[in-house]
């Protein structure tokens, strides 16, 4: 299987993926599209995981209605079993979520976001990556269903506690080696 974005795109969202996946592929809405759920997943993961990738094309339709025509010919979804500190990846055309945030409606529209808003303009420097986040989490802010408010918060705090532990460790070695650098 061969997914290629079509349109000019930042270095950092494109992925490569490397293993076996089930896959749906088709048209939705006048687009293509490609969905790849990890075969190492449980069945029943695998299910769930295609089911709520197939909200794409309406969650795209929506966020067009506010942000503009859709950046990409393509749509797509990728859900692997590899255990990522991260909710997803803004990859162009077809984000990368973690398979412990499959079914969140906030996680879909905040990666879907960034096709507008990160994937088509590169950043200075890290320091503004604020810019494509903040706008990103406004949007699944925005987008997310009537009596779901802070639903976006509650799946990933699992994820942010280890990135922040590593994130703590990594900084207390870098702190070490620059002490035992400048004795």
């Amino acid at each position: 299987w061969v997914w290629l974005v079509d349109a000019p795109t930042v270095t950092y969202a494109t992925f490569l993926g490397v293993g076996q996946f089930r896959l749906e592929q088709g048209t939705a809405k006048g687009r293509p599209f490609v969905y790849a759920v990890s075969e190492r997943l449980p069945k029943a993961d695998q299910n769930a995981a295609l089911a709520w990738l197939r909200g794409t094309p309406a969650a795209v339709e929506k966020l067009e209605r506010y942000l503009g025509p859709y950046p990409f010919s393509g749509i797509g979804g990728f859900v692997a079993d590899v255990r990522f500190y991260w909710g997803g990846l803004e990859v162009a055309m077809q984000p990368v979520y973690n398979k412990r945030g499959v079914g969140s409606e906030s996680l879909l529209f905040h990666e879907l976001a960034h096709m507008w808003l990160g994937d088509t303009v590169t950043l200075t420097e890290w320091n503004d990556i604020f810019n494509n986040e903040a706008l990103a989490s406004y949007a699944a802010w925005r987008f997310r269903r009537k009596g779901h408010r802070g639903a976006y918060l509650r799946i990933p705090l699992e994820i942010e506690a280890d990135w922040v532990a590593r994130r703590q460790l990594a900084t207390a070695v870098r702190d070490d080696l620059a002490e035992r650098i400048a004795s």
